[in-house]
């Protein structure tokens, strides 16, 4: 005898973009994801909530994002991403109009495990490398990527204000946050 076919699971909500959406009505809160497929059906209830689809390796995705932020003041938040899609979003970020990023690192998928490795192997013997005061964060694996992500990002633009954050109720054990300010929009 056969099983009846198991029904699908329910659809994922983004909680990140609908507290941004209720925290910040009268902002457009863009969202971008290269999943053509993904169920967005939930973003109806909320009219400040848009996804558009973007490959961030294509050539043109600063110009996207500007596109996407039509004039207004943006920020590019980056959440759980995966290997080369951290340090992908910050030179996005960094192509565009936006007043900086926050990212949120997840793994060391690809590429990105190579310049980990690196980089940890040069902080094991230099805890003072960075500029930033984030030597008590060296120790996990997650930890010295997001240290990574925080030198990389330094090291990208010297000239922005570079922070790593960590919010403990993110509810996830990676929560940390590369936070890059551009020059131009400090005062």
């Amino acid at each position: 005898k056969r099983r009846p076919p198991r029904a699908p699971p329910p659809p994922r909500r983004n909680g990140t973009h609908a507290s941004t959406s209720q925290l910040f009505p009268d902002a457009a809160v863009v969202c971008f994801d290269n999943n053509p497929d993904m169920d967005l059906s939930w973003t109806a209830a909320r009219p400040n909530v848009t996804y558009v689809e973007l490959d961030v390796f294509s050539p043109s995705a600063s110009r996207v994002v500007d596109a996407a932020a039509a004039g207004r003041r943006s920020v590019v938040l980056g959440l759980h991403l995966c290997g080369a899609l951290s340090p992908r979003v910050a030179v996005v970020a960094r192509e565009s109009k936006a007043l900086g990023c926050a990212i949120s690192p997840c793994c060391f998928k690809g590429s990105l495990g190579k310049r980990v490795r690196q980089r940890a192997t040069a902080l094991s013997g230099d805890a003072s490398s960075t500029r930033s005061d984030a030597s008590s964060l060296l120790g996990d694996a997650y930890s010295i990527l997001a240290r990574v992500m925080l030198l990389l990002c330094e090291a990208d633009d010297p000239d922005a204000s570079v922070e790593l954050r960590r919010d403990p109720e993110m509810g996830s054990p990676k929560d940390a946050f590369v936070v890059v300010r551009k020059q131009r929009f400090l005062s």
